[in-house]
């Protein structure tokens, strides 16, 4: 289990008429007093812009990016109460945790015959019809990764080279020197040639170090590079499906702001595809808009879905617009890794240990890639723009209908994962040789409640108790709208009167909605202590074949023990032993391994997260939405009992607000005195 959120930082977006704020270290101050009485609480001491980007016209239609700023702040503050505190002041539009990336891994081409993926979406039948080299004008596709080593023999042929910044004139901003390939330095003058804000960006940009020079000091970037657009039919090491398409180079990757710049700068500098093999699990609106800007400016993002094997949505791929990318083994069988789900657009093959893929190294030679969906990524990005090479007058969504409308249906092969894998898998035979396909009549929703810690879902559900329900709605068709929508909230508990429960209106294809406080509950008088799980139930014009139903639990009446762990009776989770003693004994429990949306109201609480290390089993993530519950619950004089190999030492070690309410001084891992200065009750 791996972080979500960035500590000590939030992204903010101000009001529409605030700004613009001028860059502030040390004293931040917005010269607004409810805002800067936060700032001071928190000791907010840095505020920048979030994004670089060019001027965006008043009336564009584009999102306003010049009003999101990253702020910075002491990391023993907890993220989501900061911006829990800061997205209730009049002046902020939205306030939000800094999401964390992680990385998701018959030409004459001599090493083509191990490519076994090539044939397995019938690369060469496609590239009869037509080769990326054949086409009318340049297909550029940006690689937006760890860099990549593009003075590689294989690649640097199609290195996209920005002829706005040639200074000398000569055709080219790359150049063989008689030695090596290096950037022109006839055309290295200094001077932002071209005006777009980037100072002698030959080949593209390195974010990480604000320079011209993108190359690949990890590996990864040159990979993805390599399986998108290595240079094909040149008697050299390997094929790439887009053939001879051009590849710009976009290094971004130590922070996840620099990754989503990295997605506005090949925007703006002319990229048709971009390619993104890395993601994380937290939503955020700032990076939905930059997301949103890039394909109103033309671009085609493709996203990998993530690499934990599970259903929960990864960004930026399952963000509207963009292309949501799953992997598969050589049989057609969703590999052991790769996510799922109904943000799923298309499958594509995926390296295993059994059967790699072969790419690019930093080396200028060779090497295996064994798993990851950053791997079948690239593999979509390159058909997409092959697409865009044979059909270069179409627009972006034809393009996308013609990838998603032209897969081979996988069911058969993964009996349990219908409707979880979009549309199936690429063809690109297909892609490029059938017309006038046809939109699959159904629709794929997303529904979550929005953020609990950050929505006022703290208080107790006692006896006459009212509360209002936020849901956030995405539909992932790119065609189809939904329209009607209807939502029914339902409950199993007979105490729970549903007040408000229905929801009716239009859900557009590629879009989000977020439905704030449009549902409301209230508990009956008398109601016994219990756990209930409430109900979205979901119905529209077309058959909603994933996404129907959303199901989340609530403590009605709390009193007595929670016992909570992540994995029922899981090995190396003690909350069944505590479930056992604790009926033994006679006392008043519940019992749960779902997210509850507050401890408020309990005498104790139980935690159980797992221990971890090696032949100790498994753990879960005791990630900053618990936290926030957990820290809201002993502020009002909750008892709190936490097992877990990592739960502190690891996620929530610097967490000091959390662990001073907990007693504790300091914690750490290791296999001697992990916890020191423990102080508290011992009982519960």
């Amino acid at each position: 289990s791996k972080p979500t959120m960035e500590k000590g930082k939030l992204i903010i977006k101000v009001k529409e008429g605030i700004g613009p704020l001028e860059k502030q270290a040390g004293t931040v101050s917005f010269g607004i007093p409810s805002l800067d009485q936060k700032v001071s609480m928190y000791e907010v001491n840095k505020l920048e812009k979030m994004f670089i980007h060019k001027p965006i016209p008043k009336n564009s239609g584009l999102p306003d990016l010049s009003r999101i700023y990253q702020i910075e702040f002491p990391e023993k503050y907890n993220v989501v109460i900061v911006a829990k505190a800061l997205s209730k002041d009049p002046s902020i539009e939205y306030a939000e945790p800094v999401p964390i990336i992680y990385l998701a891994h018959d030409p004459n081409d001599p090493l083509f015959a191990q490519q076994w993926y090539l044939n397995q979406i019938q690369a060469p039948l496609a590239w009869d019809i037509h080769k990326g080299e054949e086409g009318d004008s340049v297909v550029i596709l940006s690689i937006t990764d760890t860099g990549c080593k593009y003075t590689h023999p294989d690649l640097v042929g199609n290195i996209w080279q920005n002829l706005g910044e040639d200074a000398n004139n000569n055709g080219s901003t790359i150049i063989w020197n008689g030695t090596n390939w290096v950037l022109d330095p006839g055309d290295l003058n200094g001077i932002d040639d071209d005006g777009n804000g980037f100072v002698d960006d030959l080949i593209g940009w390195n974010f990480d170090g604000n320079n011209n020079n993108p190359t690949d000091s990890y590996g990864h970037g040159t990979w993805v590079a390599g399986l998108a657009g290595a240079v094909t039919n040149n008697n050299l090491g390997i094929a790439s499906i887009g053939y001879n398409i051009k590849i710009m180079v976009v290094k971004a990757w130590n922070t996840w702001a620099n990754s989503y710049n990295s997605i506005i700068y090949s925007a703006e500098n002319g990229a048709d595809v971009i390619c993104c093999s890395w993601q994380g699990e937290l939503y955020s609106e700032a990076y939905k808009e930059v997301v949103e800007y890039a394909y109103g400016l033309g671009s085609i993002i493709v996203g990998a879905a993530g690499n934990l094997g599970h259903k929960i949505p990864h960004y930026p791929a399952s963000y509207p617009y963009v292309i949501s990318v799953a992997a598969v083994d050589s049989q057609n069988v969703k590999t052991y890794y790769s996510n799922y789900g109904p943000s799923i657009d298309v499958c594509a093959p995926g390296p295993l240990p059994s059967q790699p893929f072969i790419t690019l190294t930093t080396s200028n030679g060779y090497g295996y890639v064994t798993s990851g969906v950053s791997f079948s990524t690239p593999i979509v990005s390159g058909l997409v723009g092959l697409i865009k090479s044979y059909k270069p007058t179409w627009s972006t969504d034809e393009i996308i209908k013609q990838l998603l409308y032209t897969t081979d249906n996988i069911d058969q092969f993964n009996p349990g994962l219908v409707h979880l894998l979009g549309a199936g898998k690429i063809n690109a035979y297909r892609a490029l040789d059938e017309t006038n396909v046809v939109i699959t009549p159904e629709l794929k929703l997303g529904l979550t409640l929005i953020p609990n810690s950050l929505s006022g879902y703290s208080k107790p559900l006692f006896p006459d108790s009212v509360m209002n329900f936020s849901l956030r709605v995405q539909n992932y068709s790119h065609f189809l709208d939904a329209n009607p929508l209807t939502i029914t909230l339902t409950s199993n508990n007979p105490y729970i009167q549903i007040i408000d429960g229905n929801y009716t209106g239009l859900l557009e294809a590629n879009s989000i909605i977020d439905l704030i406080d449009e549902f409301q509950i209230q508990i009956s008088p008398g109601a016994p202590t219990a756990i209930a799980t409430l109900s979205f139930n979901v119905t529209a014009n077309l058959p909603v074949v994933a996404g129907s139903v959303f199901e989340f639990k609530v403590i009605v009446n709390p009193q007595g023990i929670l016992v909570w762990e992540g994995i029922e009776n899981g090995q190396d989770f003690s909350g069944e032993y505590i479930k056992n003693y604790l009926a033994t004994n006679s006392c008043n429990y519940l019992y749960t391994t779902g997210t509850l949306l507050s401890y408020e109201g309990l005498d104790a609480v139980f935690l159980s997260f797992g221990n971890y290390g090696t032949g100790l089993g498994t753990n879960v993530a005791f990630d900053n939405y618990q936290a926030a519950i957990v820290q809201e619950y002993l502020e009002s004089g909750g008892k709190v009992y936490i097992e877990g190999g990592i739960a502190l030492g690891v996620h929530q070690a610097e967490n000091t607000v959390l662990l001073n309410l907990l007693g504790l001084n300091s914690v750490s891992i290791g296999s001697n005195n992990p916890i020191n200065g423990l102080q508290g009750q011992t009982e519960i």
